[in-house]
């Protein structure tokens, strides 16, 4: 989403498919801005390769997902120097586990989901000493949101 008269560049969008399911049709593919889809070296990506989406193989970890380290590294190698990081609890947990952020912003809203017992995001750490530390930096209201607005503490 952008605003009326947005005149800079388009970012880079990267889908990470390490399986390579996505549709070559799907919006995210579309000539609107540029797109790369980051998979798995064993993936089938010819359909995407053939529907002339860019896409680069990046290694996986132990758990069979993309590396986020790998993920990262790929995006430096294309000049990418900042990244913004959407995705479920399975994409960010990885990355948090990783240790693959700096700043993490987070929607709360006024519902609560997930599955009992079950954390949305990370999975959790073994102890409270081994919780990632997060510096509060802002809340704000937006909607019927809130957003915090964090950045993470020197290790």
């Amino acid at each position: 989403v952008r605003l009326d008269g947005w005149q800079a560049p388009q970012p880079l969008r990267v889908v990470l498919d390490g399986r390579a399911r996505s549709p070559a049709g799907a919006r995210a593919f579309d000539a609107q801005a540029p797109s790369l889809a980051l998979v798995a070296p064993e993936a089938r990506a010819g359909a995407l390769r053939r529907a002339g989406v860019s896409v680069v193989e990046v290694q996986t970890g132990a758990d069979g997902h993309l590396d986020p380290q790998a993920v990262l590294a790929a995006l430096w190698e294309r000049g990418v120097r900042s990244a913004l990081l959407e995705g479920g609890p399975t994409v960010i947990s990885a990355f948090i586990a990783r240790g693959c952020y700096e700043r993490v912003v987070v929607h709360v809203a006024p519902l609560l989901l997930g599955e009992r017992g079950r954390p949305a995001v990370f999975g959790g750490p073994p102890t409270l000493a081994a919780a990632p530390r997060l510096v509060l930096d802002g809340v704000e209201q937006v909607g019927g949101d809130a957003v915090l607005q964090l950045t993470r503490q020197g290790d």
